[in-house]
């Protein structure tokens, strides 16, 4: 029977809970004029300029702290608006802004 190659099923088993970026569809890029970094999803083609969630590594942590966690899947960022001295909400996947604080989801 041949030697089994250094990559070998078992250390790619072991890496896989380090590498699940590499499922992460998102890239960080950097905007010069705005001098920032921001985000673009290489599937949809889409940018933000906070940092996407990344996917959780374990999933029996994922499901503890689904509960938890309910806000983490609102995509609302309250802000405060310096110019008009009052918050708005900004989502974090389209960058739409909004005067009024919208829904939370349900739980």
């Amino acid at each position: 029977e041949p030697p089994k190659p250094t990559t070998s099923s078992s250390s790619s088993e072991e890496n896989k809970e380090e590498n699940k970026e590499v499922e992460w569809d998102w890239v960080e890029k950097y905007n010069e004029k705005h001098k920032r970094k921001y985000w673009k999803n290489k599937k949809t083609g889409e940018t933000v300029w906070k940092e996407p969630p990344k996917p959780t590594t374990s999933s029996s942590s994922s499901e503890e702290n689904k509960e938890e966690n309910k806000e983490v899947e609102w995509d609302w960022v309250e802000k405060y608006n310096e110019k008009h001295k009052r918050k708005y909400w900004k989502n974090k996947k389209t960058g739409e802004t909004v005067w009024k604080e919208p829904p939370k989801p349900t739980t």
